[in-house]
């Protein structure tokens, strides 16, 4: 959280969980698997970092949270080959 602030102060306080009023609905799924809630966030562009993660939405499990380097760099991208 500290570095966080320490590179991008004005974005981080943007996406304080109290900067905006959220509402809230009931999520539904058929079962376990069946859809997966996926998202990136950017909160360490600066440092070239992106953060991404994927959750069940039936059980609300974590499957998974990752930290990759940005796309945008030459080295990361594949070449598919």
């Amino acid at each position: 959280m500290q570095e966080m602030q320490a590179q991008d102060l004005e974005g981080f306080t943007m996406h304080e969980p109290v900067a905006s009023k959220k509402t809230h609905t009931i999520l539904v799924s058929l079962g376990l698997h069946h859809e997966w809630s996926a998202n990136g966030h950017n909160k360490l562009l600066r440092i070239w970092f992106l953060i991404w993660a994927v959750h069940d939405k039936w059980c609300g499990k974590w499957l998974g949270l990752w930290v990759v380097p940005n796309v945008e760099l030459a080295p990361t991208v594949h070449s598919g080959r």
